[in-house]
């Protein structure tokens, strides 16, 4: 086997990795729809859902962004993939606060807490360090 056909066959896993970036391309930018579309309700707290607008339309942004480069395969996509990853758990965590709040929740919010940032954790040191991802993005 040639070095360029080892090269094609390390990049072969981007087509799944381009599958997740979209599903949180479309997640936050219907998040971000919903929020918008609720601003303009007269019994919802406009100040408290503003910020969670702002937020997801910023991660809305950066999903875009990450998802053009992963396509393109600049070597820039590996720090918008990671910084991706890290926002949609702050909007995970903002939005299931209120869960975790009451006592029926507690447990269960936690859970699904700790179970996101192992997968954000493993996800960020897998791009990090994989050859992989070396191979098509960096070298």
């Amino acid at each position: 086997m040639t070095a360029e056909e080892k090269m094609e066959r390390s990049r072969c896993w981007l087509p799944g990795l381009i599958i997740i970036i979209s599903l949180f391309l479309l997640n936050h930018f219907f998040n971000a729809f919903d929020y918008f579309y609720e601003l303009f309700y007269p019994e919802i707290d406009f100040y408290n859902l503003l910020p969670l607008f702002i937020f997801s339309s910023i991660v809305t942004i950066v999903a875009g962004v990450a998802l053009f480069y992963g396509l393109k395969r600049k070597k820039q996509f590996p720090q918008f993939a990671i910084m991706l990853m890290w926002l949609s758990f702050v909007s995970f965590l903002l939005t299931n606060l209120n869960s975790i709040n009451n006592e029926e929740g507690l447990s269960a919010g936690i859970g699904t807490l700790v179970g996101a940032l192992l997968a954000t954790i493993a996800w960020t040191r897998y791009i990090k360090e994989s050859k992989r991802v070396k191979n098509t993005f960096i070298k």
